[in-house]
């Protein structure tokens, strides 16, 4: 069986629990929630995301980008001969990634399996007093993949499970949003503003709470890391309150070429006339 999964973290510990089987896994990169992914199975939509993340995230594009293409050329290798088990958690990153496996491989015959991972850790730990609520497949452990195996908690997709996999994800590939995301069971597209409010919002608390003007950027970004409902990356946050600074909504001091290196304060554009009308 091969196995398919998102992520480093993730593959890691996979590749622990199957031990001698662990050259049947076929592990894609990280971050497919956010940043273009329009064209991506095109050397052009694939440069153009690599290019991205070099840009927005200031992270190696040409490193994804490789792992990307030696992830889908290890897939395209599959046969009818072949079972195929998907494991991704309830976000937008790896449900898009189930979503571009059946699209890849919705004409080779072979049975797809899906493994809900955030349904089975749930299943995993049922007492009431411990609430197993994960929010991507990298939190699950080695000994609870291989539990999740020898009691093959996963089911196969039915044929028309697949086609509108594939559908979804092809539809997802053509449009030009930066960001995805997961509700309700199903994958959207989305304004690449959504999580402007949420990052007001705790930063107006923080400065309130700690009576500071300035607050730390990695305090602000890990304090929504920690609140949000979706499953982000802080790269994404730190992408969000650069561009609110760079807005003039949000107001900073330091260097802004690392996340250790500048504080930010929430801009009360409305308080800070009322102020200087006073001063004046």
């Amino acid at each position: 069986m091969k196995h398919i999964i998102f992520g480093e973290s993730a593959a890691g510990s996979l590749k622990f629990a199957l031990k001698k089987e662990a050259a049947q896994i076929i592990a894609f990169p990280d971050y497919l929630g956010e940043g273009p992914i329009q064209e991506l199975l095109t050397k052009e939509g694939l440069k153009q995301r690599s290019s991205w993340l070099e840009q927005v995230f200031r992270m190696d594009g040409s490193q994804w980008a490789n792992s990307f293409e030696q992830a889908i050329k290890q897939l395209e290798k599959v046969t009818e001969e072949d079972s195929v088990l998907v494991w991704a958690s309830e976000n937008a990153a790896e449900q898009f990634g189930l979503r571009l496996i059946c699209h890849v491989l919705q004409y080779k015959n072979c049975p797809i399996y899906f493994c809900d991972t955030y349904e089975n850790m749930l299943y995993l730990h049922p007492q009431h007093n411990v609430q197993m609520e994960i929010r991507h497949t990298g939190e699950v452990s080695s000994e609870q993949f291989r539990h999740i195996l020898t009691e093959k908690l996963f089911e196969q997709l039915a044929p028309d499970e697949i086609s509108d996999y594939a559908k979804q994800a092809a539809k997802l590939m053509q449009g030009n949003s930066l960001l995805r995301t997961w509700r309700r069971g199903e994958i959207f597209e989305d304004v690449e503003t959504r999580d402007d409010a949420l990052i007001f919002h705790y930063l107006q608390e923080l400065q309130q709470e700690s009576n500071e003007e300035y607050i730390r950027a990695p305090r602000i970004i890990g304090h929504v890391l920690g609140f949000s409902v979706h499953d982000i990356h802080d790269t994404w946050i730190e992408y969000r309150l650069l561009a609110l600074i760079g807005q003039g909504k949000v107001a900073y001091r330091g260097d802004l070429r690392t996340m250790r290196t500048y504080e930010v304060k929430y801009y009360d554009r409305v308080n800070e006339s009322v102020w200087l009308g006073a001063k004046l």
